[in-house]
C-alpha cells in the first residue's frame, strides 16, 4: 500500500492507487503479504470486509549453498537493490558519513540499484569519502556471497510490504539492521536489529554497536538463520492454495 500511504513519491502514476481500489471492491478474496499490509487496506478502505483479507508470507530464492568469489572489502556495511524515494539511502549515507569519516577501513557496498544518481553522488563528492562508497551490479549466484562477507545489511526503508532482501540478508547469516515499522517486525521478529523511523542518531548507534562488538554480530547471525527458516515457498503455494479452494 505503499502508493496511498507515500503519494508524494508517485506523482506522475494516476492508474495504481485507483485501479487497485477497483481490484479490491471487486475481490472474492484478497491476500496480503503481511499483517502490517492488511492493516493499511483496512485504514485506507474502511469498507474492505475484514475476513475478505487472508494473510499469505513471501519466502526467499537466495542460494545459501552457492560458493562464489566476489571481491569485496574486508569491512562493509551492505545495501541491497534500489535506492530511491521510500528506499531512503540518502538518509542512511548522511548518517553514516561521520562514521565512515573516522574509520577509513569501513566500506558502504551497494549491490544492485545501479550506478549512483546525481544527486547521490553530489553528496558522496561534498563528503570526501568517495573511496568508501562502492556500487556493483550482480548476478544472482553472487548475492548470497555479498550477504554473507558483510558485517550488517542494512534496509533503512521507510516502508516495505513485506521485505524480502530482509529474510535473504538473515539466511546468509548476515546481520539485519532495520527500522520498526510497517511489516519489518514480522519478518525479522527477534533477529532484526531496530532504529527509530528516520532517527539518524538511533541508526548510527545500532549500526557502531554492531561494528564494535562481534558477539553481538554473531548472535544475531545465529538468530538471523533460525528466523528465515520459518519462511518457504512450500508453504507460502500451500497457503496460497487454500485461499484459491475457499473461493472455488
Amino acid at each position: 500500500m505503499i502508493h496511498e500511504l507515500y503519494p508524494h513519491y508517485f506523482t506522475n502514476d494516476k492508474t495504481t492507487v485507483p485501479n487497485k481500489k477497483i481490484l479490491l471492491e471487486k475481490a472474492t478474496k484478497i491476500i496480503a503479504i503481511s499483517e502490517s499490509t492488511k492493516r493499511d487496506i483496512l485504514k485506507i478502505y474502511p469498507h474492505i470486509p475484514a475476513e475478505k483479507i487472508d494473510i499469505v508470507y513471501l519466502a526467499h530464492t537466495v542460494n545459501t549453498g552457492i560458493q562464489t568469489k566476489v571481491d569485496t572489502p574486508e569491512n562493509y556495511i551492505l545495501f541491497v537493490g534500489n535506492r530511491a524515494a521510500y528506499k531512503n539511502f540518502i538518509f542512511f549515507l548522511k548518517a553514516m558519513l561521520p562514521v565512515l569519516k573516522d574509520r577509513k577501513d569501513l566500506y558502504i557496498l551497494c549491490a544492485g540499484g545501479n550506478a549512483f544518481n546525481e544527486e547521490e553522488t553530489h553528496l558522496i563528492q561534498e563528503s570526501g569519502v568517495r573511496d568508501q562508497l562502492i556500487q556493483r551490479n550482480f548476478k544472482d549466484s553472487e548475492l548470497a556471497d555479498y550477504y554473507k562477507k558483510a558485517l550488517c545489511f542494512v534496509f533503512p526503508s521507510e516502508y516495505e510490504g513485506f521485505g524480502i532482501p530482509v529474510l535473504e540478508a538473515m539466511a546468509c547469516g548476515c546481520p539485519v539492521v532495520l527500522t520498526n515499522h510497517s511489516s519489518f517486525p514480522e519478518v525479522a521478529g527477534d533477529a532484526g536489529i531496530y532504529f527509530e523511523l528516520n532517527n539518524s542518531t538511533d541508526l548510527k548507534e545500532k549500526i557502531m554497536r554492531l561494528l564494535d562488538h562481534i558477539e553481538i554480530r554473531e548472535e544475531y547471525k545465529l538468530k538471523g538463520i533460525a528466523q528465515a527458516d520459518k519462511f518457504n515457498w512450500k508453504k507460502t503455494t500451500d497457503e496460497c492454495l487454500k485461499v484459491y479452494q475457499t473461493v472455488l
